[in-house]
This record gives structure tokens, C-alpha cells and sequence, in this order.
């Protein structure tokens, strides 16, 4: 609420945020060994931030992206992803080792969540949600 009264929109007001997690831990080899396969799947569905949007008149004449006075009032499409993990695990007595791998946004889904100027076509173009990313870590804690 601004000082003259008037609810405004936020970058962040996406109006809804879910998230549904589900994993497991395997025990390999032998208890001495202390070896642990993880499995986990993570589900979540965001309302879309909220942008400003772009004046292309200004924008093609200044060579640089103009925002409009309104202030975020243009919304994003929902977010949806699915991240995997997998994970095998070693504890040693003074030492853990993990070797992790995920995929980030494993279906690969593209929502809009803005849009951005492109002084080379002089167009505005949509910016899109991160595609699928394989990662793969190495983590010793101790």
C-alpha cells in the first residue's frame, strides 16, 4: 500500500507458490559400511511474477529498453517443474562423501515470465522459464 492510499502490484505476487517433495534413503552393503542410495522427486506449480511492461516506441528510439509507468502489472505464465535426484552416500568416520545427480525442470517446460528489448530487431522479445538442467556434484563434508 503506497503512502496516497493505493494497492500496488509487487514483482513477487504470483499469488500462489506449491511445492510436494517425496524421497527415500536405501541402505547398501553392509550397517559397517554406512552406504546410502537416495532417491527423491520434487513437484512444484508458482503463479508467474509479475514484469513491467516495455515501451517500444521509447524503447526503438532510445536504442535501450524503456519500462511503462505501470508498475507490474503485466503477469507471467504459471511455473510448473519436476526436479530428480539421486544421490550415493559414504560416511566414514570423520569424512562424508555424496555424489549427486539431478535434473532440474526434467520436462523441460517453457512458461513465459517476461519479456525483454532486443535493440538489434528492435522487437520485444518473451523471456522464458530455465530449460532442463542435468547437474552433477561432488560434495566431502567433514
Amino acid at each position: 500500500k503506497t503512502l496516497t492510499g493505493k494497492w500496488e502490484k509487487t514483482r513477487f505476487n504470483g499469488n500462489y507458490n506449491s511445492n510436494f517433495l517425496i524421497g527415500k534413503e536405501f541402505k547398501v552393503g553392509s550397517t559397517k559400511k554406512n552406504k546410502t542410495l537416495l532417491v527423491s522427486a520434487k513437484f512444484g506449480i508458482q503463479g508467474g511474477n509479475r514484469y513491467n511492461p516495455i515501451d517500444l516506441v521509447q524503447s526503438n528510439a532510445d536504442n535501450e529498453t524503456v519500462y511503462t509507468d505501470e508498475n507490474y502489472s503485466e503477469k507471467g505464465e504459471d511455473i510448473f517443474y519436476v526436479n530428480f535426484a539421486t544421490s550415493y552416500r559414504v560416511n566414514r568416520k570423520k569424512t562424508t562423501h555424496e555424489l549427486k545427480f539431478e535434473v532440474l525442470n526434467a520436462t523441460n517446460y517453457q512458461a513465459k515470465v517476461g519479456e525483454y528489448y532486443n535493440p538489434d530487431s528492435q522487437l520485444i522479445e518473451t523471456g522464458k522459464q530455465w530449460p532442463m538442467i542435468p547437474n552433477i556434484m561432488y560434495t566431502i563434508s567433514f
